[in-house]
């Protein structure tokens, strides 16, 4: 079952890095999806009682911030730079993710399939380092040739770090580091930009 790093109840420190023992629910966010949180958070629990109702196995897998050619959360930040907009940023402080490129979530299917199990087995899905995505979005202005505009914003949907070692003990380490993820995303959705070195 694919669910959401955004099950996890906010934390009071902006650095905390979310393990899947962690509490879950909270406030609505995103403001867009007032109730993505709480669809995940039942999805999981459908999820957990049915592989024990009916000795399913089962995986749960929650996700971060996918991303590649086609997209992603760093390919929306790509789009607000390149038009000149405002990049809204958490106010508390929690602007760090972990980002993971398409090639190492197809990579890492086939481990977490095999893990599926009763009761449900419940781990993060994110890249193995904490980006932060302030960083990530000066280093894709670099690229192009456009720096970014960030503004504090209180309804910024603040983001997460997440502890990456169940996930590596079960379907193996990223490959793809973010900066060459990036990058490669940069040039697919926009080959007639002449790329600089940030």
């Amino acid at each position: 079952m694919m669910s959401s790093s955004s099950v996890y109840a906010d934390d009071p420190d902006p650095n905390h890095v979310f393990l899947e023992g962690d509490a879950l629910g909270g406030g609505m966010r995103p403001p867009f999806g007032p109730a993505y949180r709480v669809s995940k958070v039942s999805q999981e629990a459908v999820a957990r009682y049915c592989a024990r109702a009916y000795e399913l196995p089962t995986l749960i897998a929650r996700m971060n911030a996918a991303y590649g050619d086609n997209g992603g959360l760093p390919a929306i930040f790509l789009d607000m730079i390149l038009a000149g907009q405002e990049i809204p940023r958490p106010t508390n402080g929690a602007d760090c993710a972990s980002p993971i490129h398409e090639e190492d979530i197809l990579a890492h299917i086939p481990g977490l399939l095999a893990a599926a199990s009763v009761p449900a087995c419940i781990t993060n899905w994110g890249g193995d380092d904490p980006v932060d995505l302030t960083e990530m979005c000066r280093y894709m202005g670099a690229l192009v040739g456009k720096e970014p505009v960030f503004v504090k914003d209180p309804s910024a949907i603040p983001h997460q770090s997440l502890d990456s070692s169940r996930r590596i003990s079960l379907a193996g380490p990223c490959k793809v580091d973010w900066r060459d993820g990036v990058r490669r995303m940069v040039a697919a959705r926009h080959p007639e930009i002449d790329l600089q070195e940030p």
